[in-house]
């Protein structure tokens, strides 16, 4: 297609095993690990996808599972999102979390600070295209963009068949494959019109392991859309779960759904605490 650019990450067609069902495996490795870092992705994730962005709420049972495993000791929490980092934070606002924004271009919080320095002098560029692809795409029926600053995306949930082939084929026109300042990457019903820089979410949960300097904690990596692929991806010794039971996927494990990933958040603070009282 030319287009899109697609996370890198090696497919899986096996049938992955809920991570529920697997806690002994889980367990010996909660054993031997001297601390945990979670890398947990927001819309789909900790968070059922609505009907339009701007609808999406953290569920309450979920921000107490948040709330629980934040005051444990050695557990770091990151909430790693296509959001902005200002919509994000705000979504969540759990004091204490690691809050990455953009896929990973904005990072805050437990004293680290970051902005993708190549990502910010590429905005003017972002935003001209934004800009303009705004006004082209008034005419097209349950087509929505959102602004989030470094990059954009463009939300197609409410939109028709025919009205998701023209958008396609508009994107194409507004950002051809060889632009060397923005590229397009495809999500869950949305395009994310981006930067082109080499970073992802695999850089930034790797950024955030070295910068809390805990490479010898384990690491949990969960999310349900493609741009989680580079997370997942990301560590050789990290349990990677993906929330989403239909796709192939690097993920070792499986969740069905943002209330799977709640009961295994309160799982994993009970069998944390029971080995760290």
């Amino acid at each position: 297609m030319g287009l899109i650019t697609p996370g890198r990450f090696n497919k899986s067609d096996r049938e992955l095993p809920c991570v529920l069902d697997r806690r002994p495996e889980i367990e010996a490795q909660l054993d031997l690990a001297p601390s945990l870092l979670l890398f947990l992705d927001f819309d789909g994730t900790l968070s059922p996808i609505a009907p339009r962005p701007g609808l999406a709420e953290l569920p309450d049972p979920t921000r107490d599972a948040l709330n629980e495993l934040a005051t444990l000791a050695g557990v770091a929490i990151s909430i790693v999102s296509g959001r902005s980092l200002q919509d994000i934070t705000s979504r969540v606002g759990i004091p204490g979390l690691i809050y990455a924004g953009n896929h990973g271009l904005e990072i805050e919080g437990r004293g680290l600070s970051f902005e993708h320095a190549t990502a910010r002098d590429l905005f003017p560029a972002v935003r001209g295209v934004s800009d303009s692809l705004a006004a082209a795409l008034r005419a097209l029926e349950g087509v929505e963009i959102e602004s989030k600053g470094l990059t954009t995306s463009v939300h197609y949930r409410q939109a028709s068949r025919p009205i998701q082939v023209a958008l396609e084929q508009l994107i194409r026109a507004f950002v051809p494959p060889d632009d060397p300042s923005i590229e397009v990457r495809a999500g869950k019903m949305v395009y994310e019109i981006r930067p082109r820089v080499d970073w992802d979410k695999g850089n930034a949960v790797v950024w955030v392991r070295e910068q809390l300097g805990q490479e010898a904690a384990l690491p949990f990596v969960v999310g349900d859309d493609m741009t989680d692929e580079d997370a997942f991806t990301a560590f050789d010794d990290a349990i990677t779960i993906c929330v989403d039971p239909r796709r192939t996927t690097a993920a070792l494990y499986r969740l069905l759904g943002p209330d799977d990933v709640r009961a295994f958040l309160q799982y994993l603070a009970r069998a944390w605490k029971s080995r760290h009282p």
